[in-house]
């Protein structure tokens, strides 16, 4: 494989913060249709019967037209509000959805510094109203090379109609640029945060899946994942990885969260140096915001079924054990589990290790007096 040659750019909650536009467009609604205040519950209550619409809409189940106007009519039936006319309320929330433009991750920027390196087009499922007016007030459409909107194209993610329609546009505009080498399904990246509609459709169409998820969500609908990132910053990096032709390794990190955060810089420091050349399943564990306090069973089991599917999706696991933690040595007992290859870091002169740990062969112990040991024996380990 010669690198990425095509990037495809999910529009909303990827490069443009879909949230922050559909709240002030959902106000505007409420403010020119009389309908009073929309609360934060309200506003929280039509988000997830949007999404719930716009997920039946992927699977078929429902046309476009009967998801603009239905989600409307379910939201304001459930809070007894009158509306005269259902499109006419549409219509007009489609031209204010374009008006609000918030950034995720100075997605512009990323976007202007790939520019000549990789073709990169918008795809997404959103009205033309809406994308066109989003895509023109943020300058992504005098970024982008191409905008791929559903409506024009005649199908919708996550259909593999919708994707070979892409992928033919895309190799035709390479050869018109001089490009003319056929386009490989695994020369082709799509970048988004949907599960059901960007993910699978990249799994429906055969190409790389790169999953946006900053919230650090369970992936719980069995599509296959690349790469996985919370940040958005992380995708020149996949491409330069992919360029050099050499293998992208997954790295399971593991640090203290819960039993203590002193070391918390330091593993955003790890973590940075192993991003140079893999990718770090569980950057989070360096955040600098990281919440520390339980939250209850239901969202616990949740990130028990994330973790430890990263750790039977991961090549290694790297753990920094100078703070205890009883999640990562039960991390290391899983990992051990599955043979995945084990390295783990302290610093000697502020703990010791228990014998669980060094009385164990399997394990490979790296002590260390600062952190250029540390950063020595990990570049090291990396290769």
């Amino acid at each position: 494989m010669a690198g990425i040659r095509v990037l495809l750019w999910d529009v909303d909650n990827t490069l443009l913060d879909f949230n922050a536009a559909e709240r002030a467009a959902i106000d505007a609604v409420f403010a020119r249709f009389g309908l009073g205040t929309c609360s934060d519950e309200m506003a929280a209550a039509y988000s997830a019967i949007n999404v719930r619409h716009w997920e039946m809409l992927e699977r078929g189940e429902l046309t476009k037209k009967q998801v603009l106007e239905d989600r409307f009519t379910e939201f304001f039936g459930r809070y007894g509000l009158h509306v005269d006319s259902i499109p006419e309320l549409n219509a007009y929330y489609q031209t204010q959805l374009g008006e609000t433009v918030v950034f995720m991750d100075q997605g512009d920027r990323i976007v202007r510094s790939l520019r000549g390196r990789v073709l990169q087009c918008a795809a997404t499922n959103g009205t033309k109203e809406a994308q066109s007016r989003k895509l023109r007030n943020s300058g992504l459409d005098r970024l982008l090379d191409r905008v791929f909107i559903s409506e024009d194209v005649g199908a919708e993610k996550p259909g593999a109609a919708y994707f070979d329609a892409v992928l033919r546009e895309a190799e035709a505009l390479l050869a018109e640029r001089g490009d003319g080498e056929p386009l490989c399904r695994d020369q082709v990246m799509i970048v988004g945060d949907s599960l059901t509609s960007d993910m699978r459709g990249g799994n429906n169409a055969g190409i790389l899946c790169c999953w946006y998820n900053p919230r650090g969500k369970e992936n719980d609908r069995g599509v296959h994942i690349d790469y996985e990132i919370r940040d958005l910053h992380r995708v020149p990096e996949i491409l330069r990885q992919q360029e050099e032709g050499r293998a992208v390794r997954k790295i399971y990190f593991a640090g203290s969260i819960r039993g203590g955060r002193v070391d918390a810089a330091l593993y955003r420091r790890m973590i940075a140096r192993m991003q140079e050349r893999d990718v770090v399943l569980t950057e989070h564990v360096g955040g600098p915001e990281l919440n520390v306090l339980e939250r209850g069973a239901e969202r616990d089991g949740e990130i028990y079924r994330q973790d430890t599917a990263w750790l039977r999706e991961s090549d290694l696991l790297i753990a920094e054990c100078t703070c205890p933690s009883l999640g990562v040595g039960y991390e290391l007992a899983y990992a051990e589990r599955y043979g995945k290859p084990c390295h783990i870091f302290y610093d000697r002169s502020r703990t010791q290790l228990s014998a669980m740990l060094t009385g164990n062969p399997y394990y490979r112990i790296h002590p260390y007096e600062s952190e250029e040991e540390l950063f020595r024996t990990l570049d090291e380990i990396l290769g």
